[in-house]
C-alpha cells in the first residue's frame, strides 16, 4: 500500500508533466488565458479527486 507521500510526488509529477499540455489544448477553445488557466486548474482537480479510481485502473 502507498503512503500519502508517494501519492502527492506522484500527483506533483504528473502534474508537471502534462500542465502546459491540457493549457494549450484548451487554451485553444477559451476566450482568455485566465479562463483557460481556470479551466485546465479544474481538470486537474477532478482528476485528482478520482485519483483512487485512476489508479486501480491501471493496476498500481
Amino acid at each position: 500500500m502507498r503512503d500519502e507521500t508517494n501519492t502527492e510526488e506522484e500527483i506533483r509529477n504528473i502534474y508537471q508533466l502534462h500542465y502546459k499540455d491540457v493549457y494549450r489544448f484548451i487554451v485553444s477553445f477559451t476566450k482568455t488565458q485566465d479562463e483557460a488557466e481556470d479551466l485546465t486548474q479544474e481538470v486537474f482537480i477532478r482528476s485528482f479527486c478520482l485519483w483512487h479510481l485512476i489508479n486501480v485502473s491501471f493496476g498500481n
